[in-house]
């Protein structure tokens, strides 16, 4: 049981580390990337985009990390 909690520790502060700084980007800079991909006519894209990458803050909470780590959990 200590290496599962070990690989859920690990797994789960890598993922936040890697993840989270990429989503607090993209929702910083929604207008740029929505403009720089869709040109101006489509600059209210820019707020769906901020609105949808929101659920991925849930990342930090373990959302990603808690389904691969119970499906790869033995049962006896």
């Amino acid at each position: 049981i200590e290496d599962a909690k070990r690989f859920f520790h690990f797994s789960f502060k890598y993922t936040s580390i890697i993840l989270l700084p990429i989503v607090t980007l993209i929702s910083l800079y929604s207008k740029e990337i929505t403009s720089l991909i869709y040109g101006e006519t489509y600059t209210t894209a820019s707020y769906f985009l901020s609105l949808i990458i929101i659920q991925y803050y849930l990342i930090g909470l373990g959302s990603l990390v808690l389904p691969s780590f119970f499906n790869g959990l033995e049962t006896k």
